[in-house]
């Protein structure tokens, strides 16, 4: 009933904060769904030499607005290795852009392909209901609470000026207490566990921040940072953007970590109520220390799964590993790796050591 009442609660919150937050929206480009009908091959060596697409296809609009209606699209900006694969019935996501001449221009973007996706999120969704029951769903309503704010709330003020690492720990604030109440119930275990994870992610801002400084990451290698900055036109806030993308992935881990640590010391009080404070804490380190050891392997081989292709094109130019490690491409990535692992590591005895002092001996 609690979860209910607050479930409730969060939407409304959630509602009025969407109400004043900025938005953002070019209407010079806007996109929408097409179906290929026909495909026709064209004679052009350059585009074949640089890899990109020499064909010229008919689409039919699948948009409310101008349903069926039919035009061609040159995909000379697409690559080859994506237009090769279009065959007709395809449906792809079709950019319109006005130029100065006030005359339209039609670009592919990509496949449309959200069925599938959806298909991958209903099986993941039904084998969490059917393993977790009804703390499951909570925490899907959870995770989809998250994706709300940083899509709703935190980008959007982004885009208005504000300062990404403010609005970063804004979001984690809001996000922090609803996600664990839903996902673990309202109780004195959860509210430590959101107590040490906050305490955790200042450490976090702190150090990204400085590590950011001292390794002189600019936050420019990808292209999406390069984009940005063409219309926005603000270094600093590159950097800032790196250095809430750190604050945010990290605080996905320190969930996990810190309830662990809260419910280990529980546990222990209620198979042995006369522990003191100190034994409890001792103890529930022990299986705070294994804890540690797992979430930095996964980190590790998680950032560098993302980041293999690139490892392999190092590997290629024969550069040595103490050589790439000083790209900023690999040096960001390190620093991610580093920052987040010792946050997850100040966060087992900071939420230890509340757990230990607060959760009631009976």
């Amino acid at each position: 009933m609690r979860k209910c009442i607050f479930l409730l609660l969060t939407f409304f919150i959630l509602f009025a904060a969407t109400s004043v937050s900025a938005q953002s929206n070019d209407p010079q480009t806007t996109y929408f769904e097409a179906k290929i009908i026909n495909i026709e091959d064209k004679d052009n060596l350059i585009e074949n030499i640089v890899g990109l697409s020499n064909k010229i296809i008919t689409v039919a609009s699948l948009d409310k607005s101008s349903k069926n209606k039919v035009f061609t699209i040159d995909t000379a900006v697409v690559p080859s290795s994506i237009s090769n694969q279009f065959k007709p019935g395809d449906t792809l996501i079709v950019s319109k852009t006005i130029d100065p001449n006030g005359k339209p221009i039609f670009n592919v973007v990509d496949y449309v392909r959200k069925k599938e996706l959806l298909m991958l999120f209903m099986l993941f969704f039904l084998l969490v209901v059917g393993v977790a029951r009804f703390q499951g769903i909570f925490s899907f309503v959870g995770m989809i609470v998250s994706f709300f704010v940083i899509m709703n709330i935190i980008i959007p003020q982004i885009l208005a000026g504000n300062n990404p690492v403010f609005i970063s720990i804004f979001g984690a604030i809001f996000i922090v207490p609803i996600t664990f109440y839903l996902s673990h119930g309202i109780n004195k275990k959860t509210t430590i566990a959101i107590v040490g994870t906050l305490i955790a992610l200042v450490f976090v801002a702190i150090l990204s921040h400085f590590a950011i400084d001292i390794t002189r990451l600019t936050g420019f290698v990808s292209e999406e940072a390069s984009f940005i900055q063409s219309f926005k036109g603000n270094a600093d806030k590159i950097q800032d953007l790196l250095l809430a993308g750190i604050i945010i992935s990290t605080l996905g881990i320190l969930d996990d970590i810190t309830i662990s640590q809260t419910s280990v010391v529980q546990e222990l009080v209620r198979a042995n109520p006369k522990f003191t404070t100190k034994q409890l804490f001792t103890k529930a380190m022990a299986v705070g220390r294994d804890h540690i050891g797992s979430l930095v392997n996964t980190l590790v081989l998680v950032y560098a799964g993302a980041s293999l292709p690139l490892f392999i094109l190092f590997a290629e130019q024969n550069i040595s590993v103490s050589t790439a490690i000083n790209h900023e491409l690999i040096a960001t990535e390190i620093v991610k790796i580093l920052v987040s692992s010792i946050g997850l590591v100040l966060s087992v005895p900071i939420t230890t050591l509340l757990a230990a002092h607060f959760i009631p001996k009976k």
